[in-house]
């Protein structure tokens, strides 16, 4: 047995199971106990053979080290490390594994941990933080479960909503906590390891599931390069994540770089433009794809104009279903529908009124032929045998991809091919010649990640890992210089929240945590973690109807725009062909009810001017903090579909540090009425700002705040 105690926690494991882990004499996790690891490995044939700290003949403690060996035939040894101090609330794991068999390690679930359910929603107290699309925390599992968003066993071919970092899941931390007591479990990793990082029911239980993929070869050795971390602590959530971002501040990669330093940045960036996106075919995801009124492009100019003076902001042109292919119809998509004299006409018209021009493009994949139009190009696919570039399982197959069947059928293109370089290459040419000024390049790669490909013929690995980051960082870099030889500073961009290893390629992306209100509470964990590296917009808010009934919530179009404003995005709106905003993009048909559209203007000018004044060190360039809670707030509840109460304060507020660690922070009324909350300053005095240019406001002590309909005020201490 293996014990470790001191203030901060009790830890027990024995050769098989961590068996305790408490706090405050609390015990964390469950009663039921599974093996430390579990290990999966492939043969030459791709069969699957799999092993855990059970199946070992022999496992031995010494000192902090647990040896692990006899394994039937499989000529392995295994060895688990276990790192603690007595002033430390971090215990931190290794696992590395000596292969000398014929057999290739593909990966390893590690540590492997319990929690009982005792979340909010069965009856307890407690709640789980997950990194899934920018952050959410879960009181239910039944909501999870019954979502388009359910655990599904990572397998090939990828699912575009599998729990993978650097993914839809952007962070690498997890963490089961009620206030007083909490079990935080993390990757300290800045290598960008593939991995899985997951929450689910298992039996009675929850599992916080870690797998790292190994990247390896047949017969190789292996060594995590990074160490699990598990560590109590007492607060909420960004309790939680300073434990994560104290570590990342310390130790992230070299290519990361502060906004305030970073040079590749355009000029646009820091002048925060609104986001317009619309179609230019059809006016729903799934439509008829004929044009609309917003084609030609030039069409939609006194929409622009509109917009910008109503909102007094720069405006960034987004658009949907332009390619010349066939909408979400990846790689071919230049020249765009109508030619591109046509839409280099518009962008000369928008940057003519200091304007920007963005498209949408679907990412790593190949249409064989699409579910909207007669687009076909499986002739192509056969005729040049296109199928070796493609990821293929373990066993050498290539299989239709899972990603948007409906909208269109094909493959994954891996990362590491040479058509891959070439083909995407090319059109990102097509498109910096056009003068566009940023491309969502990897929709449906949810955080920038690569689908899984098991190919031995395409020089990586034999198995997933981190093999793929670093492809798709290639890729991506490569894109950038070749907008840079047409003499375009291009941003790019990606479906949700890049993933932390993505971020220096991927500098502004569409957020999805409008999907996490039909599994839980959105909260801004991304923002909280990379703020000051990354901004990132509303997105297009694609299925918001899974979440909300605009019909008996109008309200809940405000609540989005100013989450997003508070969380630190920029701002959206969607618009369908006549101009008006839309609640959301979708194949729902939102636009049939819209909502108010002065409203909504308003609230977007009146948010927007604090991004574009000189407070914008805090709201673009700052570091989230942990709030100072707000009392005597109005709430609302908005009945979401899935059936559940969803209760929010009116007033939204996040706190942010600039670069000069002055302090600030703002509180956003998203209703069409005065709104008024107390904060308890104590003896610190502060500063309120009801306007980026009024003259401030001295407070201390308990201070009451009003807020007026549809704006932001700043406190500053």
């Amino acid at each position: 047995m293996l014990s470790y105690e001191n203030q901060f926690y009790s830890l027990k494991l024995n050769e098989r199971s961590l068996i305790s882990f408490s706090q405050n004499g609390v015990e964390l996790t469950s009663e039921h106990k599974l093996p430390l690891f579990s290990i999966r490995l492939l043969d030459q044939d791709g069969n699957a053979q799999l092993i855990d700290a059970n199946t070992a003949e022999t496992a031995q403690i010494d000192g902090n080290v647990i040896h692990y060996s006899g394994f039937q035939e499989k000529d392995l040894t295994i060895t688990v490390t276990i790192e603690a101090s007595e002033d430390s609330p971090q215990v931190q794991f290794g696992i590395a594994l000596e292969n000398h068999s014929d057999l290739v390690i593909e990966y390893i679930d590690f540590p492997q941990i319990l929690v009982p359910n005792n979340l909010t929603g069965a009856g307890g107290d407690y709640k789980l933080l997950w990194p899934f699309n920018e952050g959410v925390i879960i009181e239910n599992l039944e909501y999870r479960e019954r979502s388009p968003f359910s655990y599904i066993e990572p397998s090939y071919p990828s699912r575009g909503t599998s729990g993978f970092y650097p993914g839809i899941v952007e962070g690498q931390l997890m963490a089961y906590y009620n206030g007083t007591n909490g079990l935080y479990l993390a990757a300290h990793d800045n290598t960008g390891t593939l991995k899985v990082c997951e929450c689910f029911r298992y039996d009675s239980d929850i599992k916080l599931h870690f797998r790292a993929y190994t990247g390896s070869d047949f017969g190789c050795d292996y060594s995590m390069p990074y160490k699990m971390v598990l560590a109590a602590f007492s607060g909420e959530w960004q309790d939680a994540a300073d434990i994560y971002r104290d570590w990342f501040e310390e130790n992230h990669a070299s290519d990361l770089i502060k906004i305030s330093e970073n040079k590749v940045l355009p000029e646009w960036y820091a002048d925060s433009p609104i986001i317009v996106t619309y179609p230019v075919r059809g006016r729903h995801d799934t439509d008829v794809m004929s044009p609309n009124a917003l084609f030609p492009y030039k069409n939609a100019m006194p929409h622009i104009d509109h917009y910008s003076n109503a909102t007094d902001s720069r405006i960034m042109a987004l658009l949907m279903h332009w390619e010349g292919t066939a909408p979400w119809a990846p790689p071919y998509v230049w020249p765009p529908y109508g030619g591109a004299e046509s839409l280099r006409e518009f962008a000369d018209l928008l940057h003519e009124k200091n304007h920007l021009l963005g498209v949408y493009c679907s990412g790593l994949g190949y249409t064989d032929h699409s579910g909207l139009t007669f687009y076909m190009r499986g002739g192509l696919y056969a005729h040049e045998g296109l199928e070796r570039y493609m990821c293929a399982s373990p066993k050498g197959n290539v299989e239709m991809s899972h990603i948007c069947r409906g909208i269109r059928y094909g493959y994954d293109i891996c990362p590491a091919t040479e058509y891959a370089h070439q083909t995407l290459g090319k059109e990102v040419e097509g498109m910096a010649s056009g003068d566009i000024d940023y491309v969502q390049i990897l929709d449906q790669n949810h955080g920038g990640l690569s689908t899984m490909c098991y190919s031995r013929n395409h020089g990586h690995a034999p198995v997933p890992g981190k093999w793929q980051v670093d492809e798709v960082k290639a890729l991506l870099s490569e894109f950038a210089d070749k907008a840079k030889e047409q003499g375009k500073n291009m941003l790019f961009g990606c479906e949700s929240a890049a993933g932390e290893a993505f971020i220096p390629q991927l500098l502004f992306s569409d957020n999805r945590y409008n999907l996490n209100f039909v599994i839980g509470r959105p909260v801004p964990l991304y923002a909280y973690l990379y703020h000051s590296y990354v901004n990132n917009f509303m997105g297009n808010q694609v299925c918001a109807t899974m979440a909300f009934d605009h019909e008996q919530d109008p309200l809940n179009l405000n609540f989005r725009i100013a989450y997003s404003f508070t969380a630190g995005d920029m701002l959206t709106a969607v618009i369908n062909p006549e101009g008006k905003i839309m609640f959301n993009w979708g194949m729902q048909r939102s636009d049939k009810l819209l909502p108010d559209q002065e409203n909504i203007l308003t609230l977007l000018r009146n948010t927007n001017r604090w991004r574009r004044s000189d407070f914008k060190k805090y709201l673009l360039e700052g570091q989230m903090l942990k709030p100072i809670p707000i009392c005597e707030c109005s709430t609302i509840t908005f009945r979401l579909v899935n059936g559940r109460d969803y209760t929010t304060k009116i007033i939204l507020t996040s706190r942010w540090q600039a670069n000069d660690q002055s302090i600030a922070q703002i509180f956003t009324n998203f209703d069409e009425t005065e709104q008024t909350c107390t904060v308890q300053l104590g003896d610190k005095s502060a500063k309120l700002y009801t306007s980026p240019i009024a003259e401030p406001i001295h407070l201390t002590g308990t201070a009451r705040i009003t807020i007026p309909p549809l704006s932001a005020v700043m406190l500053t201490e």
